[in-house]
């Protein structure tokens, strides 16, 4: 996929509890990667600090997570 790989926030599967990042490919679109391939992909940011979808879109966009 062309562009750069970038997560924008983490979910869980409510039925089997398996995390996952949506990561973005610039204009290319995006895609849900496991948080062990992401992990091992090395993306960025780090997949602790990735907020949850809820809070990505939030309202208020706690903690400014939203690109603008």
């Amino acid at each position: 996929m062309a562009g750069e790989a970038r997560g924008l926030y983490s979910t869980q599967t409510s039925e089997h509890g398996i995390r996952y990042a949506w990561v973005t490919y610039g204009e290319s679109g995006g895609e849900d990667v496991p948080e062990e391939e992401y992990r091992a992909r090395g993306l960025e940011p780090d997949f602790d600090t990735l907020p949850t979808k809820d809070e990505y879109y939030s309202p208020d966009d706690v903690g400014g997570t939203r690109p603008v």
